[in-house]
């Protein structure tokens, strides 16, 4: 057996690995989230949630896990991603103080949104928003599956 992908046709994991990484397209959120001005841990959790890779019980359902799904936050709505960090009560309000923090209008429902609300500003001010929005999102989500009292 020939391994096509490399010059000896010799399979090794370092020459599959970079014919994954060269064939596979980044999603359009990965340059976003990976920038200097944010810390690496929070890039991580978004990337998570972004690749649903953190539990939701829409997800967790489609897995025929019988369970009664409620958001932890709000207790009206069922619990998903769109729901949790842009549609729940309590999620609005701290979109809403993230955007008054920044002396601007609350008129986003997207992460896309979000992130483009200061694109026009200098790169110190859109990268501090950016941040904002990227850690906003990941407290949100903890918040929904640990909760506690707010503190605002």
């Amino acid at each position: 057996m020939v391994w096509i992908h490399s010059d000896t046709g010799l399979y090794s994991v370092a020459g599959g690995v970079e014919h994954l990484r060269s064939n596979s397209t980044e999603p359009w959120w990965a340059s976003i989230i990976w920038k200097k001005a944010i810390h690496p841990r929070l890039s991580g959790m978004a990337c998570k949630i972004f690749q649903k890779r953190v539990p939701f019980d829409n997800e967790i359902q489609k897995w025929d896990v019988q369970l009664a799904s409620r958001c932890y936050l709000c207790h009206k709505e069922v619990e998903d991603l769109n729901h949790i960090i842009w549609e729940c009560n309590v999620s609005i309000d701290m979109w809403k103080w993230l955007s008054e923090s920044f002396d601007a209008l609350f008129e986003f429902n997207g992460f896309r949104q979000a992130m483009d609300k200061f694109n026009n500003a200098g790169s110190f001010i859109r990268d501090i928003w950016q941040a904002g929005v990227i850690a906003t999102m990941v407290e949100i989500w903890k918040w929904s599956r640990y909760p506690r009292k707010f503190c605002w």
